[in-house]
């Protein structure tokens, strides 16, 4: 018997589901893609597995920005410095722990001195979380042996993290409308960058934040009852597999033109406002889709992103002993790429144990305690 078609989930429903296995299964699939661009072996080039960046980032958008637009609607407004904590014990520990790595290895232990006047000069940039300067204008110029250069796309988000919140939930505070069209106007200027200021540096780090914003816009849309509904479609019948093949073409067709500037800014752009629908599909479904992205290793994967990320190129040097790059054997860089994941997640694992976890926990504690004071402050001031 045919499984029936998904039914889409109710406005409610939608609003008491607290934990989403399926977005951290998409983490996965992102994160596992990224590992074989950083591989550098043409055998992986035409898996286009860098443009699990652009899913990280609409992600990145439409979470923290439904976090924010929930504490609001509970609180009455977002507590900034409750924010901030959260967001510095979360992202902060891990990255200068792997900097610090980098540097013992590096400057310290002397492996791959080729890499020394790059990470020398490359290290004030990183110790103030600016990773996206070296590694869109190189240092002196050059951007080759330049360590630790997958940390760029932190960079990026964290900055957007420090205007976002001030922008939508201080200076448009209340503004539903303004939130809207203006967020879609800012996607619509970052995204254009590279045509005003063209493709250099500059561009370069202000050209992502589009995408962004794009997962911004979708949380600004799904938390409003009227537009949701007007979304609601997305996640019954055919679409949830409509909206991954619209995904999977345009992936395909910029890992085919993305040599091609004026046709690879256009399809990236619609492949990132693509991740949206594909988004909202997963959301509002109960299909195969939904539950193979939340199948429990998976989506164990995907809670680990953010340390696989950190320190995957490590481990990934780890597993090229074993099996050497640039083989051009499929299955020696399979090998390779295989081991790196295991050494990763195993890696990502205990950091995230001994590390992240505990750190965060103490964030969250901190944050409670600043919102807190705050509402005790506001109670007083209205006695």
């Amino acid at each position: 018997m045919a499984e029936p078609a998904p039914v889409p989930a109710s406005y409610e429903a939608y609003q008491a589901r607290k934990y989403l296995p399926e977005l951290d299964g998409l983490r996965a699939v992102s994160v596992l893609g990224v590992i074989t661009v950083h591989m550098h072996d043409d055998v992986w080039g035409w898996l286009g597995g860098w443009l699990g960046v652009t899913v990280f980032f609409v992600l990145s958008g439409y979470l923290i920005t439904t976090l924010a637009l929930r504490e609001e609607r509970q609180r009455g407004s977002l507590s900034l410095g409750a924010f901030y904590i959260r967001r510095c014990f979360r992202i902060f520990p891990l990255y200068y722990v792997t900097l610090a790595i980098y540097c013992v290895l590096i400057l310290g232990i002397g492996l791959n001195p080729e890499k020394r006047p790059q990470l020398l000069g490359a290290l004030p940039w990183y110790l103030l979380y600016l990773q996206e300067v070296p590694y869109s204008f190189g240092i002196d110029g050059v951007k080759a042996n330049l360590p630790f250069y997958q940390s760029w796309s932190l960079g990026i988000e964290e900055k957007f993290y420090l205007v976002w919140p001030v922008l939508v939930f201080v200076l448009w505070r209340g503004l539903a409308n303004v939130r809207l069209y203006g967020s879609i106007v800012l996607v619509l200027l970052f995204a254009a960058t590279p045509y005003f200021v063209g493709s250099d540096g500059l561009a370069a780090c202000l050209f992502w934040y589009y995408q962004i914003l794009i997962g911004c816009v979708l949380a600004l849309l799904m938390e409003a009852p009227r537009h949701f509904e007007k979304l609601r479609f997305l996640g019954g019948g055919p679409w949830p597999w409509l909206t991954l093949l619209v995904l999977v073409a345009l992936h395909c067709s910029f890992a085919i033109l993305s040599h091609r500037p004026d046709l690879g800014y256009v399809v990236l752009f619609l492949y990132s406002v693509a991740v949206t629908p594909f988004l909202v599909s997963m959301l509002l479904s109960d299909g195969p889709i939904r539950r193979i992205l939340g199948w429990g290793p998976l989506a164990f994967i995907g809670r680990l992103s953010y340390g696989i990320y950190l320190l995957h190129i490590l481990c990934l040097n780890v597993a090229q002993k074993v099996f050497p790059p640039h083989t051009g054997s499929f299955a020696v860089s399979l090998g390779a790429y295989l081991l790196a994941c295991v050494i990763s997640v195993m890696v990502a694992y205990g950091f995230h144990r001994i590390l992240e976890k505990p750190l965060i926990e103490v964030g969250r504690r901190w944050s409670k305690r600043v919102m807190s004071k705050e509402k005790a402050e506001a109670v007083g001031a209205g006695a």
